[in-house]
């Protein structure tokens, strides 16, 4: 009998601390927008990459226009551009962001 007792104490604080965890995990999903900060970009300027440049250098050139870091930035232009790797060729035409979109602006 003893031994039932707290196997059902074991159990109850172990469902305890389950339901507390779901909610706790709950909470901070739902409070959270979850919008990627890339998301928060629109493309508003067409970029036309010069010999010598990179990804790395047109991210850090445009990087003070918003506050995305500049590996987010050229996450962000991987992705609106359809690029598989880094590789940039002179004359190409990329997608930057450099306009926030359901944010007021100064």
């Amino acid at each position: 009998m003893q031994t039932y007792k707290s196997l059902r104490k074991y159990i109850d604080g172990s469902v305890f601390i389950l339901l507390l965890s779901c909610v706790l995990y709950s909470w901070t999903y739902f409070s959270d927008n979850h919008t990627p900060v890339e998301e928060k970009y629109q493309v508003s300027t067409e970029w036309t990459v010069e010999d010598g440049e990179s990804l790395w250098a047109i991210a850090s050139s445009i990087s003070d226009d918003h506050d995305m870091t500049i590996e987010q930035t050229i996450s962000w232009m991987k992705s609106k551009n359809d690029l598989d790797n880094e590789s940039i060729f002179p004359g190409q035409r990329l997608d930057v962001p450099t306009q926030l979109t359901g944010v007021a602006q100064e």
